[in-house]
């Protein structure tokens, strides 16, 4: 069985697809809500508290990193040998973890659809501040170009839910 790695940019679905998969009865985390991410200071390694809102400048995310635990991302992979497990997220190292990963799957959406999405979410702040909207847009591309180099499977993150969650079903096999 596998674990597999779904991501994506900002505003493309992940959380509401790991919603819906948990709906469906699949082993599902996030790694944002889930405790599996932090924040780091890049060249210190020291893991720090996300400042609020006003308080995260351009200055600050060149100085930080969000990364996820290879420790908790190992522990998934070694309970995914017993049934299917999904880890939805975009923390800055997971492409480092790509060993544990038995599928990369990832939702595609364009700036413009990534832009409204993330204006109307009221599940988190990111990308609420001009600034960090100007970071997102700049990840973009770099974040699909990547995926698609390394084979992800590339799915269509602006159809309905159930559509797409049948496609990452579907990938994941």
């Amino acid at each position: 069985m596998p674990l597999i790695y779904l991501t994506g940019p900002s505003g493309a679905g992940k959380s509401t697809v790991r919603h819906e998969l948990l709906r469906r009865g699949y082993e599902a985390y996030d790694t944002d809500e889930d405790g599996l991410s932090a924040w780091y200071e890049v060249a210190t390694g020291k893991q720090v508290d996300r400042p609020a809102d006003a308080d995260r400048t351009p200055n600050w995310y060149h100085e930080h990193e969000y990364r996820i635990s290879p420790v908790k991302v190992r522990s998934l992979a070694e309970r995914a040998k017993n049934k299917p497990i999904f880890l939805c997220g975009i923390p800055a190292n997971d492409l480092d973890l790509t060993d544990l990963y038995d599928k990369i799957i990832c939702l595609v959406i364009d700036a413009e659809t990534m832009q409204k999405r993330v204006a109307g979410r009221n599940t988190n702040t990111f990308g609420k501040s001009a600034d960090e909207l100007k970071l997102m847009l700049y990840w973009h591309d770099k974040i699909l170009e990547r995926r698609k180099n390394l084979g992800a499977t590339m799915i269509d993150a602006t159809q309905s839910i159930d559509k797409i969650v049948d496609q990452v079903l579907a990938a994941a096999k």
